[in-house]
């Protein structure tokens, strides 16, 4: 029956000539059949191209539909969309801004390291000339893409600036954030051409005045890089730059923000070039009565600064700024949220997973909780049961228990035959926190934090958290983190923070784990465990197994 209607379908779709409303709704039905069953992948194949021969359509509805069914068949076979992608990227220049839309969400979808640099070249263009409600919720997505996708650290330094320049006030404060935290961990040469090209950049902005105020993160980006990093680059002209930041700082639309970053920039560079340092006090000491709060204190404590001691300024003033530390909304002045990336596809399950109940969905966590779950980022990865069987063969599929009752551990007696009883501590252990190393191994470091809640009435109770740090440029993403216990302790489980780890972070993911030794005194905590993650989206997941040291606590 199904091969008699596989060739049903088969024959509809290539018999029905288009062009027709009543043809094109009899190939749209085709099409919609043959994706909500269990077809073969020929006639999926057939399917994606009649839909790609609709978005060339002059109908609106049609190219409307055609894209919506498409974002639906992503699920089941994206290879047979990608092989319309130049299709789908010609809708961007549709006059149809709800066309236009739905085309950048399914090309969101779409990203992967073989096309990001076509995609996001695409993107680029699109935003010069998307509306103003579209560039606020494209820039939020691309700076997730180019986060998780970059080929190369010159790459994602030199797109973030493509993208700076071209969506003008609308990119996210955390956007701007993490490119300049992200410019402090380059070399010395990267951090000058990069500062070349800003500097250029700025000159020709400020040629066109009228601009400036649209470009405000932009320039916040230029002005503290040039005033971090100016000696190093030939090009820049002390007095040509002084003559631009002061144009900024006196135009009346230059919003407050941009003018604390430029007061900076000049206190910083009126110390390392001292021909600059007469202009910079007549602009702090013009600047203390300026109605702006942030402004006048500012500019006081910065002319207090410049008037102690040479040593002192050497020390305060002209030293390096350290590296930054890149996370998730990169912490510098006038910090935001970021927006979470937008996509159809389901959220991820809880990365921390019971140890006889691999699969299941974890422990949600309290409001009150140590530690607060994270928003998750990213399109959905479905589980592989099959290596994590092949971990925790000796596990049986119980149910999980409610997160306010302990679930009791079994099934692992050989594992943890060598836990002897003359190794434990009979004596409960002070209650301040104990850290320990558990896994340290090319960039990625997973410590654990242990701590009794109380110790008085309750000393068989432990909690543990979970830290991971990643000291690579690049995330680690599709994380999961994953215990087994001796049948003598028993857990409450908790989402992590996040299944992603930025780059450069230290102990910014966090898991809970509240522990019970039901032989407290007589045997120690001893944790099992597997972690999981890809350190690229297209990559291989690399999978790691342990076990911890006897935790005497």
């Amino acid at each position: 029956a199904s091969e008699a209607m596989n060739a049903l379908l088969a024959q509809a779709a290539t018999n029905t000539e288009s062009g027709k409303t009543a043809a094109n709704a009899i190939l749209y039905e085709c099409v919609n059949t043959i994706m909500g069953i269990e077809s073969e992948k020929g006639l999926r194949v057939l399917g994606v191209y009649q839909l790609s021969e609709f978005l060339t359509a002059r109908d609106n509805n049609l190219r409307y539909v055609s894209l919506n069914t498409l974002k639906k068949v992503l699920a089941k076979d994206q290879q047979s969309v990608l092989r319309h992608l130049s299709t789908i990227i010609e809708c961007l220049k549709d006059h149809d801004i709800s066309i236009r839309k739905r085309a950048v969400d399914l090309l969101l979808q779409l990203v992967s390291r073989k096309n990001i640099k076509l995609l996001m070249q695409e993107f680029i263009e699109y935003l010069q000339r998307a509306t103003d409600e579209e560039k606020q919720d494209l820039t939020s997505n691309l700076s997730l893409i180019i986060e998780e996708y970059a080929p190369s650290i010159d790459w994602k330094v030199d797109t973030y600036m493509r993208v700076l320049l071209s969506a003008s006030h609308y990119v996210p404060l955390h956007m701007a954030n993490k490119f300049i935290a992200l410019l402090t961990h380059c070399n010395d040469e990267m951090q000058r051409d990069v500062t070349t090209k800003l500097y250029t950049a700025l000159l020709e902005l400020c040629s066109t005045p009228h601009l400036l105020s649209k470009r405000s993160k932009f320039l916040q980006v230029a002005v503290w890089t040039v005033g971090e990093f100016s000696l190093k680059s030939a090009q820049v002209d002390p007095s040509q730059l002084l003559k631009v930041l002061r144009q900024i700082l006196d135009r009346s639309d230059t919003d407050v923000r941009t003018k604390a970053y430029v007061i900076t920039a000049l206190t910083k560079l009126s110390e390392r070039i001292p021909p600059l340092a007469a202009d910079t006090q007549q602009i702090l000491h013009a600047l203390k009565s300026n109605p702006e709060l942030e402004l006048q204190l500012r500019s006081c404590e910065y002319s207090a600064l410049l008037n102690v001691g040479a040593d002192v300024r050497r020390k305060v003033v002209a030293v390096p700024h350290p590296p930054i530390e890149i996370q998730e909304d990169a912490h510098l002045p006038f910090s935001e949220k970021p927006h979470s990336r937008k996509t159809s596809t389901a959220a991820m399950e809880g990365s921390l997973i019971e140890f006889d109940d691999i699969g299941k969905e974890s422990v949600d966590e309290e409001d009150s909780g140590t530690t607060a779950t994270a928003q998750q980022h990213g399109s959905a990865q479905s589980s592989s049961s099959g290596d994590i069987l092949m971990f925790f063969d000796d596990l049986e599929n119980n149910k999980v228990e409610p997160h306010n009752s302990a679930v009791p551990s079994t099934g692992l007696d050989d594992f943890f035959s060598d836990v002897s009883p003359q190794n434990a501590n009979n004596h409960p252990q002070s209650s301040p926190n104990r850290i320990f190393t558990i896994y340290e191994k090319e960039h990625l470091v997973i410590e654990l934090e242990l701590f009794k809640p109380d110790e008085v009435y309750s000393p068989e109770k432990t909690t543990a958290i979970v830290h991971f740090s990643n000291s690579n440029l690049f995330p680690l993403t599709s994380f999961t983190f994953q215990v087994k216990l001796p049948k003598y302790l028993t857990m409450k489980l908790y989402k992590a923070t996040s299944d992603r780890i930025p780059g450069a972070s230290n102990r910014k993911v966090q898991q809970k784990i509240e522990l019970t030794n039901m032989k407290h005194g007589e045997k120690p905590l001893v944790l099992k465990y597997q972690i999981k993650y890809k350190q690229n989206e297209d990559g291989e997941f690399v999978v790691q197994q342990g076990t911890t040291q006897k935790l005497d606590f």
